[in-house]
């Protein structure tokens, strides 16, 4: 699957600035960020609204299934996390709902261009339809590795004088079949590392799908790999996630598991490192 998304990568031949884009009237960074109403989402969301240098956020989330207007379902992610739903009022922000797979992903072909004639960096948060499901198998995930794929080209088809920076969001699972007693590199790993699932082969697939990219291409991929993130200050913790379901067990056997080493990342501190990787 790496292989077939590999090949045939535009050539970014982008020259001049855009003088009526939102980065040359703004003269910040623009982010386009995906998956903004999950937990890390919402503090990334927080964090770029309070970033100096970010002159406009787009935010992309897929439509809902009950057809909850997004505006809605992302101040309520908000609230549930404990953050002020007024950083939706600031002029930096504009919500989207698209499709990373469909034409223009779904979006009114003139905010399409507005969007591609002014990002100068994205996020890919990972979360916009890339389940966190350990038993489905890797075609099934096909669809978001074709989104991972639309993103490349629309960075490298931007008329801006350099692609817009791509920071995708991986995760620690494509180590899973690695060892146990030494530090994960920080640089592309073998597949075999990620055969236990589908999910940890598709994080694996999106990584070295970037990496061709960036070895073949004007792109400045960088791939982030996140591990255990925990709840943020106002103490929500997605209670179907395995710790705040270990934790909640522990009522019925009587007992909870002693481990001094705390190996998590609270989910306020994440962002702050993202901006200060990518931006």
């Amino acid at each position: 699957m790496a292989a077939k998304y590999s090949t045939e990568f535009p050539i970014h031949i982008g020259e001049t600035v855009i003088h009526g884009s939102t980065a040359a009237r703004l003269g910040r960074d623009v982010v386009l960020v995906t998956g903004t109403t999950g937990s890390l989402g919402c503090h990334l969301l927080e964090t770029l609204v309070s970033a100096q240098d970010v002159g406009r956020i787009y935010a992309l989330n897929r439509a809902a299934k009950d057809n909850m207007p997004l505006r809605e379902r992302q101040a309520l992610g908000l609230i549930e996390r404990g953050i002020d739903t007024r950083i939706l009022d600031s002029s930096k922000v504009v919500l989207l709902e698209g499709d990373l797979t469909k034409p223009d992903w779904g979006l009114h072909t003139e905010t399409f261009l507005e969007v591609h004639h002014s990002v100068t960096h994205i996020i890919h948060n990972g979360c916009l339809a890339w389940r966190v499901d350990m038993n489905a198998k890797l075609p099934g995930f096909e669809p978001v590795i074709r989104g991972l794929r639309s993103l490349i080209d629309f960075a490298l088809t931007s008329p801006l004088p350099s692609p817009p920076r791509l920071m995708f969001t991986s995760s620690m699972v494509i180590m899973l079949n690695g060892p146990r007693d030494r530090l994960v590199p920080e640089a592309p790993v073998p597949p075999e590392l990620a055969l236990m699932s589908g999910y940890s082969q598709s994080k694996w697939v999106a990584e070295q799908i970037l990496q061709n990219a960036g070895a073949r291409t004007a792109l400045d991929p960088l791939v982030c790999r996140v591990g255990q993130v925990s709840g943020g200050p106002s103490g929500d913790w997605a209670p179907n996630e395995w710790y705040p379901i270990m934790v909640q067990s522990a009522t019925q056997v009587g007992c909870f598991p002693e481990d001094p080493r705390v190996r998590r990342l609270a989910v306020c501190i994440g962002p702050l490192a993202y901006l200060h990787c990518s931006l």
